[in-house]
């Protein structure tokens, strides 16, 4: 008796993530991330930190789940002055 097993099919990578592994491979690279992985309330704590302010914590905790930081970083730009943000930037301003 053949016992099937059913899996979910493996998501290919793109053509960016194929580039990445392939030049790893070939100049045999060691990557080690300095920074330590942030929760979705240590993220939303850094922009606080940063200047960043907040009407509904929850709200954008939301955010962040399901966009994620480095996706609303990208609408943080025009309201920046080097890693903090101008004075009174308010984050339903910009999303």
């Amino acid at each position: 008796m053949t016992i099937m097993s059913i899996t979910t099919p493996a998501t290919p990578l793109s053509e960016a993530q194929l580039w990445r592994v392939f030049y790893a491979q070939k100049e045999n690279i060691h990557v080690e991330y300095q920074k330590p992985p942030l929760t979705y309330d240590e993220q939303l704590d850094l922009l606080i930190g940063r200047g960043l302010k907040v009407n509904s914590r929850a709200d954008i905790l939301g955010y962040l789940r399901n966009i994620s930081y480095y996706r609303l970083s990208a609408y943080h730009l025009p309201f920046k002055q080097g890693e903090n943000f101008k004075p009174e930037t308010c984050f339903e301003e910009y999303y």
